[in-house]
């Protein structure tokens, strides 16, 4: 498949209570496997303040992986709000950021997007902590984006039924990661 990144959401040591076996993080690393296998490219969401990714998952982030500071639940953006200006925390310190607007709501996007852009991602296979929160609102971000998202229920912590009531276009759930690859492969 043409067009083709990973985006790995939050696996995290602060997060690391919420994995609920060690089976989503062997899935992970086959994944990032397969992606450096296929040359694809890897992208980091680390929200800020909550440590590296797992050190299990270290050696599969190849050179070109890019790490992505997260300040909120969806990783495409950092603030957004009905006001002319949002505060929020980065760096250990609190800072007040000018937003631009984007259909009646002010919004000041991550870079997440830009750095797809630059590698001309349209389609993302995406992996991560957090179903109901982080995972499932950086999935809405990015169908809202235009790109077409890939997952599995092997790919997130919580085991979720369904395409988490997002609309169908833009998001593939596959049963396993084994059905997901081969689709990928098939289409390549």
């Amino acid at each position: 498949m043409k067009n083709l990144g990973v985006l790995l959401i939050d696996m995290q040591d602060k997060f690391r209570w919420c994995i609920d076996d060690e089976e989503l993080v062997e899935n992970q690393r086959r994944l990032l496997e397969y992606a450096n296998k296929q040359d694809l490219p890897i992208f980091v969401l680390e929200y800020e303040a909550c440590g590296k990714t797992i050190d299990e998952l270290q050696p599969f982030l190849n050179k070109k992986a890019k790490i992505i500071p997260k300040y909120n639940d969806n990783g495409f953006i950092i603030a957004e709000s009905n006001d002319s200006a949002e505060t929020y925390y980065r760096d250990g310190s609190y800072d007040t950021f000018d937003l631009r607007s984007s259909q009646s709501k002010l919004v000041r996007e991550s870079g997440l997007r830009d750095k797809l852009d630059v590698e001309n991602i349209k389609n993302l296979i995406v992996t991560g902590i957090n179903r109901g929160a982080c995972y499932y609102e950086t999935i809405k971000g990015a169908v809202k984006r235009d790109y077409h998202v890939y997952s599995s229920p092997d790919l997130t912590n919580e085991k979720f039924d369904g395409a988490l009531g997002l609309d169908a276009r833009g998001f593939n759930n596959y049963f396993s990661l084994d059905e997901l690859l081969q689709d990928i492969e098939r289409e390549e």
